[in-house]
């Protein structure tokens, strides 16, 4: 009997998948289903796995390492409605003050009694890689004639040389130090009234 069961759930297997995209001035998250179409592995969408429209529960849920963004959206109704498309689909359009750090996404689905579900981290640096853009446009805008651009340049180029950190330490989720540095350009941001929003 225990054998039949582990079959049983490994012909059902579903490994949802997800990506985020982050639009406007830092301020509209939107999170895509990109669970692919059913295949050899069972692991996708369809037939003879798990179908979007027999589901009975599906959920999205949003954290930000500082509690600013806390979003759980039953989304069960949005999921059936895509029954006739196995391209990807948008699971969460969100308008809202988006700030930078990590944030994790969880989305689960329920499909006869079994939950499925994938946690997904990504660290949002869109506020303070538009400020590094910022001093670089000031930078060129007033030329090399100007008798402030050498310190106007010596901000870029800090501020660039923390935004490649800031990359670097976010590709590995070397969170703790990632935190740091983004405190660190944040604090410059700050102070040179960038007004990224």
């Amino acid at each position: 009997m225990l054998l039949s069961l582990f079959c049983f759930n490994t012909l059902n297997m579903l490994n949802l998948k997800i990506t985020h995209c982050i639009k406007g001035s830092c301020n509209h998250l939107e999170i895509y289903d990109i669970t692919p179409k059913n295949n050899t592995t069972n692991e996708g969408w369809g037939a003879p796995g798990v179908l979007k429209n027999q589901i009975s529960s599906a959920v999205v849920t949003v954290l930000h390492q500082n509690g600013s963004l806390d979003i759980t959206e039953n989304i069960t109704t949005l999921v059936q409605g895509t029954v006739a498309s196995f391209e990807p689909f948008k699971i969460l359009d969100n308008l809202s003050d988006l700030e930078d750090g990590l944030i994790t996404v969880t989305y689960s689905v329920v499909n006869a009694g079994i939950t499925y579900s994938t946690t997904y981290r990504f660290f949002n640096i869109c506020k303070v890689t538009c400020c590094v853009s910022k001093f670089w446009k000031q930078f060129v805008e007033e030329g090399c004639n100007c008798p402030c651009s050498n310190a106007k340049s010596k901000k870029a180029m800090e501020a660039m040389g923390l935004l490649n950190a800031l990359e670097s330490l976010t590709s590995c989720l070397n969170l703790e130090l990632a935190n740091k540095v983004l405190k660190q350009l944040e604090t410059i941001c700050k102070l040179s009234n960038c007004n990224c929003k």
